[in-house]
């Protein structure tokens, strides 16, 4: 038996919003004032538990349950207004002449009205868990290697979007003052999750120089995405829309390899997908 933990979290003070073509040539590592209150911030942690079953040399199966869990909030420059004109950051950078007025804002040289900078909170979760085994058996006959593998996975994992902006305005000496506080879950305010399960079955070969690995994997996906809107905050559900989507596939292929020596080999593979139909619903208020 194995248990496995790890966690790490991250501050980085890192922008999305890049560089003018010409502000790059000429340096590089230099950052615009509107990008002050740029931040990622993450948070990670995983358990793991693998359990290992040896019935002999030749049969031993393997289960490992697991969960990960991640949960990120990358707060970033994501647009400029002025005079009622709204432009992305990468429209003003690409084009820094006609936006002239929106640049001056970006790189901190001008005033600004209120709420001229929006500041996105891409603030998302994600979580993942699931519980998969294999079994494995080899044995030998005369020269001959035999080896086969069985493997299944269960697994489910999952998105959160619970977004908000910031409006900022910006003075000519770079410094950004809060105008507007967004609410949280009115930008994107949604659930992505799946379920999987998957299989397959390997048999592998091994005669003189020569290795041949037949094999099959199967897999089925159910998709649904719950979108509560930007009106409903707290996931009352009362204007819920949701979409779901289901796939199946299935893979048979085939791979050998001829060792030369202990340098050199070569390897022929094929395989060939064949889908189910999917089905697709949506629905919503």
């Amino acid at each position: 038996m194995e248990f496995k933990f790890q966690y790490a979290d991250e501050v980085g003070n890192e922008t999305y919003l890049g560089l003018s073509e010409e502000d790059f040539n000429a340096n590089p590592f230099s950052r615009y004032a509107a990008s002050n209150k740029d931040k990622m911030t993450t948070d990670h942690s995983q358990y793991m538990l693998t359990h290992t079953l040896e019935f002999s040399k030749n049969l031993r199966i393997t289960t490992t349950a697991y969960q990960n869990n991640f949960a990120r909030n990358w707060y970033k420059l994501n647009d400029v207004t002025f005079n009622g004109d709204k432009q992305k950051i990468a429209n003003i950078l690409a084009d820094t002449s006609t936006l002239s007025d929106h640049f001056t804002i970006v790189n901190g040289s001008a005033n600004s009205a209120a709420d001229a900078l929006g500041i996105k909170a891409n603030n998302r979760k994600y979580y993942a868990q699931g519980i998969q085994t294999k079994l494995d058996y080899h044995w030998y006959m005369g020269d001959t290697f035999h080896d086969v593998e069985i493997g299944f996975r269960f697994h489910y994992d999952e998105e959160d979007r619970f977004q908000w902006v910031d409006k900022y305005s910006i003075s000519n000496e770079g410094a950004m003052t809060l105008t507007t506080a967004g609410i949280p879950g009115t930008n994107a305010n949604r659930i992505s999750s799946a379920n999987a399960f998957a299989s397959y079955v390997t048999y592998k070969l091994k005669y003189n120089n020569w290795t041949f690995t037949p094999g099959v994997r199967y897999e089925n996906i159910k998709l649904q995405r719950e979108d509560f809107g930007k009106s409903d905050v707290n996931r009352t559900g009362v204007d819920l829309a949701t979409r779901e989507n289901a796939v199946a596939v299935f893979i048979p292929g085939i791979g050998t390899n001829y060792k030369f020596n202990n340098d050199f080999s070569m390897i022929w593979w094929i395989t060939q997908r064949f889908f189910s139909s999917g089905k697709s619903r949506r629905a919503g208020t």
